[in-house]
């Protein structure tokens, strides 16, 4: 057999392992409406609840602290009976987060001052595009992972998107290592870096999670086999929602935009807050839809690294209309892998 019928074969066969991957589109969660939940009352918010609460989560705490993270807690139980009060177009819950001051909560994040516009900047092409697409049924997308309290997610958000390009490529889903992108990029660590340098570091250089586990924490650099190798990178840096669409049609896509307090304790439907535009916290777009959750708006479909057991599953929407926290500010993926 030829190598190029053999490379056409391949090619071919890991389309068509794409393809028959493609769920109807019942069974997709982004179409189906908010779940409702009865909240914890503010007026119910007894110790009782709280402890019930920590070990749910198993949070631990000093019995000096142990009032003041009580205090955290009934705020928060009384900030998510407020947002839900709104019946706006999505819902609060409590989580892991609910007992977190601020400061916790900034290492969760990856705080990111967006670069100067270059030269370098490669916008993706236009395209014929489908109406909705979510690369997590295509078989392009990974397991939800965790960060912790690193504020690495731009490793994350990055190492995702090469993930989603090499098995587009046909070369098979693995996952690969945010922490040699830490370790060896020169990029960031834990107190934020960048999510697009790291894709284009990352397109030739990056390892697997097996061969470089996650710490959590800044260790030396080893050299490592490359399991990705990306001859080309598109990005969009222009703010338009069409163009961001543009770029996530083609594969998983890095995307960064400005967390509010309030987005920490998102649990289900599409975000829609006002927000200052900004980049404090990268994550991975899979796709994008219309009419989501049946609440009339256009969304992006968002994998966090926060863990499975936040949002929906470690997912959320958020609008995709005006660049909302300016999540059409900054974002890329590889190409050519």
């Amino acid at each position: 057999m030829s190598k190029l019928l053999l490379l056409t074969l391949l090619a071919f066969t890991a389309a068509l392992a794409i393809a028959q991957s493609t769920p109807t589109a019942g069974e997709h969660w982004w179409r189906r409406p908010v779940e409702e939940h009865e909240d914890l009352h503010p007026s119910n918010a007894t110790k009782g609840h709280f402890l019930k609460w920590a070990k749910k989560h198993t949070k631990t705490f000093h019995s000096t602290e142990l009032e003041t993270r009580y205090n955290l807690w009934k705020k928060q139980v009384k900030k998510v009976h407020d947002i839900n009060n709104k019946r706006t177009t999505w819902r609060a819950g409590m989580n892991k987060f609910s007992a977190h001051t601020e400061e916790e909560l900034k290492n969760h994040l990856g705080a990111f001052s967006l670069p100067p516009k270059t030269n370098d900047t490669r916008p993706a092409p236009k395209r014929f595009r489908p109406d909705w697409i979510d690369w997590s049924q295509r078989s392009a997308v990974t397991s939800v992972k965790d960060q912790g309290g690193c504020g690495s997610c731009w490793a994350f958000s990055s190492s995702a998107s090469l993930e989603g390009g090499r098995a587009i490529a046909g070369h098979g889903l693995m996952d690969l290592s945010p922490q040699h992108i830490i370790n060896c990029g020169n990029l960031g660590a834990c107190n934020g870096g960048d999510p697009l340098g790291a894709i284009r570091w990352g397109s030739h250089n990056i390892g697997s999670w097996g061969d470089v586990p996650y710490v959590g924490s800044q260790q030396g650099c080893s050299g490592v086999q490359s399991q990705v190798n990306c001859n080309g990178y598109v990005e969009s840096r222009s703010g338009s929602d069409e163009d961001a669409a543009n770029v996530i049609a083609g594969g998983p896509t890095s995307i960064c935009f400005n967390v509010i307090n309030d987005f920490f304790s998102y649990r289900d439907g599409v975000f829609a807050q006002d927000c200052p535009h900004g980049c404090n916290h990268a994550v991975l777009a899979v796709g994008y839809a219309q009419n989501c959750q049946n609440s009339g708006r256009d969304c992006y479909i968002i994998k966090n690294s926060w863990g499975s057991g936040w949002g929906k599953g470690g997912y959320f929407l958020i609008e995709r209309s005006q660049n909302m926290c300016g999540i059409a500010d900054y974002l890329g993926r590889p190409d050519q892998c």
